[in-house]
């Protein structure tokens, strides 16, 4: 007989937790949300992220321009650098980018007859190299704002990219 549905014990509970500080979402400032991961606890504890090695300085600090929230520094290549609250020449707004022609969570059908669904998406705004990865994969290199056309065959999906800063954008998407 096939194994019955698992359940977790009662001191395992799932949450929304919040990084780069690994908070519950209800225990953060939403502007200290920058990313939301649905997470397992432990006797209902999220644990926060642990400083680096490297960088002992808290996550969150206080500048002359504002609160600053950083990512440690072992992710700095998967992420987008969160700029500094309040300044006008924030890292934030420099050669900044979006991915356009898709949304997160996006359920796409394949035609009639046709096994993959060809997807069109392109980036608006900055300049340079983009990387396409498609499930981890690189699939398609472009340069600013052209149009990428990738074939996606049925199944889960993660569209991730990525320009030369490090500066990526990463969506889900399902096949049917």
């Amino acid at each position: 007989d096939p194994p019955g549905q698992r359940l977790p014990p009662a001191t395992v509970s799932q949450s929304t937790t919040c990084w780069p500080l690994g908070q519950k979402l209800e225990a953060t400032a939403p502007a200290h949300c920058l990313e939301r991961r649905s997470s397992w606890l432990l006797q209902a504890t999220a644990p926060p992220t642990l400083s680096d090695r490297l960088d002992p300085s808290p996550l969150l600090q206080n500048t002359p321009c504002g609160e600053r929230l950083r990512w440690p520094l072992a992710l700095g290549p998967w992420v987008a650098p969160t700029g500094l609250a309040g300044c006008q020449n924030s890292a934030q707004t420099l050669g900044a980018w979006q991915l356009r022609g898709v949304d997160d969570a996006q359920r796409l059908r394949a035609a009639p007859g046709q096994a993959q669904v060809v997807l069109e998406a392109r980036t608006e705004g900055g300049s340079g190299p983009r990387f396409w990865l498609l499930n981890g994969h690189l699939a398609a290199q472009s340069q600013g704002n052209e149009t990428v056309r990738l074939k996606l065959s049925p199944g889960q999906h993660r569209l991730t990219v990525m320009d030369g800063s490090g500066r990526f954008e990463s969506k889900r998407l399902e096949v049917r």
